[in-house]
């Protein structure tokens, strides 16, 4: 499964990535390190699938490198947004499809950025992808990569400036 983003803002700011990895990602390169790793196949399949269960420690430390790999991305995304950005206007959407029933979504709506505390907008964040279970590496790291590369493309104005992102999975 992957997570979809797609971001629009000032002076023609257009991004879009529909296959940032949703955390099911990390098992199957967990599975595949061990496997190619390690002994013999006949003895590989009874000693990886020890290792590659969801809870097992290999599967762990795979995903909280990612994690906090995407944490960086994420935070340095928001910094270079509020350092390089007068005001900037800001509105995130988060959608999350259901096979049964209807889709749900949660909303940052649009608003100025009056702060310039990074902790304050990740937490700002954090509650529009929490309820639709988007608080993931994937998301975070392509949030970051959002906000990076609208700061490094957009010229030094004084004017604010609007984007606006949507994700989904």
């Amino acid at each position: 499964m992957s997570i979809r983003i797609h971001a629009a803002g000032s002076d023609g700011f257009r991004y879009e990535d529909d296959a940032l990895p949703f955390q099911d990602v990390y098992n199957l390169a967990s599975a595949l390190s061990v496997i190619s790793a390690g002994p013999p196949p006949n003895v590989a399949a009874a000693a990886a699938e020890s290792q590659i269960s969801p809870g097992s420690p290999t599967t762990q430390a795979t995903a909280a490198v990612a994690h906090m790999s995407s944490m960086q991305v994420f935070r340095g995304g928001i910094i270079a947004l509020l350092a390089d950005i007068p005001r900037p206007i800001l509105s995130i959407t988060a959608y999350q499809s259901h096979l049964i029933g209807a889709d749900s979504s949660e909303r940052m709506p649009e608003s100025l950025v009056r702060s310039h505390d990074a902790h304050s907008l990740m937490r700002d964040i954090d509650r529009v992808l929490k309820p639709v279970e988007l608080n993931t590496t994937g998301a975070l790291f392509g949030l970051g990569t959002v906000f990076s590369r609208f700061v490094s493309r957009r010229p030094k104005q004084t004017r604010p400036a609007r984007l606006q992102v949507t994700l989904s999975h």
